[in-house]
């Protein structure tokens, strides 16, 4: 899986290359006179693009890791590893990647789009959050609706599973970034308040969290059907 690291390499240089046509083509301080809070616009489709493009490359990387085991699954069941040890070992094999790739693209797109030091931070420490949460969506379900027979591993992200993976990592995304877009908007208008200030960054990281461990909770369960 992780051999495609070329296909990713392409993607971050695409998106950096992207955008950074994209600002050479425009001018931002005349889009500001016309759109007061241009800044927080672009920060949010940056932002927006970049997690995208990371739910959609764990898809593939990410989702199709337990039934990559494929019909040799009975070694795993036959052998004295829990199921938990099975989905954490699966977890620390994609969270490094993922976190990396989903970092590399926001700083591709930050840098591309001159940000802030200010905004490039919160888009980096946004990936971060959010390849945590697609990590643990990925190995969850992945783990929950399972393929061991599978001919071809693109076939693993069109099934039932691939697909509501992408629907709820691609759903979190947004609301992630929306919320992030709202923080930065509230802060440069300043009517930044404590309030404010927990609302939009507290609730993106119960919605992670409830989403996060209940996927896990889910394949954890179905695994362990499978093992009797």
């Amino acid at each position: 899986q992780w051999t495609q690291a070329l296909v990713i390499a392409g993607m971050i240089a695409l998106s950096g290359w992207g955008f950074a046509a994209a600002a050479d083509r425009s001018n931002l301080s005349q889009l500001a006179e016309v759109l007061p809070y241009a800044r927080v616009v672009i920060f949010g489709i940056g932002a927006w693009i970049g997690t995208l493009l990371t739910s959609a490359a764990a898809a593939r990387l990410v989702f199709p890791l337990v039934s990559l085991e494929g019909e040799a699954f009975w070694l795993v069941r036959a052998a004295p590893v829990s199921m938990r040890r099975l989905l954490i070992a699966k977890l620390a094999t994609a969270l490094f990647p993922t976190i990396l790739l989903g970092c590399s693209i926001a700083w591709v797109v930050c840098s591309a789009l001159d940000f802030t030091p200010q905004l490039t931070v919160m888009a980096v420490t946004m990936s971060l959050g959010n390849a945590l949460v697609t990590c643990c969506l990925g190995i969850g379900l992945g783990a929950a609706m399972p393929d061991f027979r599978f001919v071809n591993v693109s076939q693993l992200v069109q099934g039932p599973g691939g697909i509501l993976f992408i629907v709820l990592s691609m759903t979190y995304a947004t609301i992630l970034t929306g919320f992030c877009s709202g923080y930065v908007y509230a802060d440069a208008r300043g009517v930044m308040t404590t309030t404010r200030q927990i609302v939009l960054l507290g609730m993106p990281i119960l919605i992670g969290l409830i989403l996060s461990l209940s996927s896990l909770k889910l394949g954890l369960g179905r695994l362990s059907a499978l093992q009797r």
